[in-house]
């Protein structure tokens, strides 16, 4: 039997999942402690992938939240994980598992799962993770679509309110605001406590602006929403679709759908999905 291996590596937490017949029958997820730096990140990450890893591994697949050189496994600098720039993970990898290994954007990932395990019925879609930080995949015509240089949909640089558009859609801002964890805050606000609940309005209306810069930039037929934020979705749902409507046409809002994913491990999926027919 051919299986293979998915990764979905985020500047928190990272997955590695053993995949066949596109279901995840094994599955890791570790701390990436991206804050102490390139060597132990890097060492978590093969970690990770050797706890999944067996002779009948045909290939690997990574979802990086950054940049890639798609056809080298190049990584160019990564935001939020200190210490990766430049970095040949392809060849790290296929040195250690001798295994060819495939690297593109983890929202890409996302997105790529999401489209084939679920909504193959539309063919332009966005997809959206939040978490750490913020990415975002496109598909167009059923197809990822990753620029020139793998940074479509990059719009965490753009800046709103002399911030980083990142920084008012992430963990970090819910925190800022809440004076707790992201996970503290999603439990107080989900038991009514108004401080915590206004922490995700304010982030849902950020939320909303950056969404309408991508419906405006790609206008898809529906964007998913996942990440380790989203499961507060209900929570920030209302100010955000208010937000983006405000800063669309209104033919264009009445024709979108925005939902939460409810695809499980969708990281995982969309990386094994990079060896597809490889």
């Amino acid at each position: 039997m051919n299986y293979v291996i998915g990764v979905d590596v985020g500047a928190t937490n990272l997955k590695a999942g053993l995949v066949y017949n596109k279901r995840v029958i094994k599955k890791i997820s570790i701390k990436t402690e991206s804050k102490k730096g390139f060597k132990i990140s890097l060492k978590n990450l093969i970690n990770a992938i050797g706890l999944v890893f067996n002779n009948h591994v045909k290939s690997i697949g990574i979802g990086f939240p950054a940049a890639v050189d798609v056809k080298k496994g190049f990584i160019y600098s990564v935001n939020n994980m200190p210490g990766w720039k430049n970095v040949n993970l392809k060849k790290i990898l296929e040195k250690k598992f001798k295994v060819p290994v495939y690297i593109n954007n983890d929202a890409n990932c996302f997105v790529l799962a999401e489209y084939i395990h679920n909504f193959k019925r539309y063919r332009n879609i966005v997809g959206v993770t939040l978490g750490t930080g913020i990415g975002v995949g496109v598909i167009i015509n059923g197809n990822v679509y990753s620029g020139n240089s793998c940074s479509a949909g990059e719009i965490n640089l753009l800046f709103i309110n002399g911030k980083r558009l990142e920084e008012c859609t992430s963990a970090r801002f819910i925190e800022k605001k809440s004076k707790v964890s992201a996970e503290q805050c999603f439990i107080l606000a989900s038991k009514g406590i108004r401080f915590h609940k206004k922490a995700y309005k304010e982030f849902g209306k950020n939320l909303g602006f950056a969404l309408a810069i991508l419906v405006n930039t790609y206008d898809p037929q529906l964007i998913v929403i996942g990440g380790d934020i989203s499961k507060a979705f209900k929570l920030f749902k209302k100010s955000m679709l208010g937000e983006l409507k405000k800063n669309v046409y209104s033919q264009t809002f009445d024709k979108l759908k925005v939902v939460k994913s409810s695809l499980y491990d969708a990281g995982i999926l969309g990386a094994a999905e990079l060896t597809a027919n490889k």
